[in-house]
């Protein structure tokens, strides 16, 4: 165990080595690679900088040959955040700069958009026992007036169970469509 203690004015920064791990601020006894512990009452965080414009900062997370398999890349020029479960393929999941989510797309125009080459499929579940008259899900159409505060609900899609369920089979459904009448 090695500790190094530095005093900068009145606050003491430490870092902590031990059985090849590290420690830094209050993780004398680091239980990972890489523990960083704060107690004071702020937020606690990891920098990433690179001061040359537009460059990427990733994440990457290594299998046991040693090379990349996954990553988490801020694209600083265009700020966006994507995830890549396999490194060797296209970004599966992208957060764009302006709010919106891409998934099998980099580039995508409405708030959600799920792409791919061969259809889509957008899946609603429920992972409970399903009686006759149960619910399988909703879709829900809402508006604000006030930036995000007061929501209102407009119209609803509802996807009801008519009889009761077996496991493993298909069974009885419908779908309930509803609207907001507002005279």
């Amino acid at each position: 165990l090695y500790m190094f203690t530095m005093a900068a004015g009145s606050q003491v920064n430490t870092m902590t080595l031990a059985s090849g791990k590290v420690g830094i601020g209050g993780a004398t006894s680091p239980s990972k690679n890489l523990h960083i512990k704060s107690t004071a009452s702020e937020d606690t965080g990891i920098i990433i900088e690179n001061t040359n414009n537009a460059q990427n900062l990733d994440i990457d997370y290594w299998n046991n040959a040693g090379a990349v398999q996954g990553r988490i890349r801020y694209a600083e020029g265009a700020g966006d955040i994507s995830f890549f479960p396999n490194a060797s393929a296209s970004e599966p999941l992208i957060i764009k700069y302006d709010g919106k989510l891409g998934v099998g797309t980099t580039a995508p125009n409405n708030e959600l958009v799920v792409s791919s080459s061969s259809g889509p499929t957008l899946a609603i579940g429920r992972e409970s026992t399903i009686a006759d008259t149960g619910v399988l899900g909703n879709i829900v159409f809402m508006g604000s007036e006030n930036s995000g505060s007061n929501w209102g609900l407009g119209a609803q899609i509802r996807a009801k169970v008519t009889q009761d369920w077996t496991e493993g089979s298909a069974e009885g459904t419908k779908l309930e469509f509803f609207t907001t009448d507002n005279s």
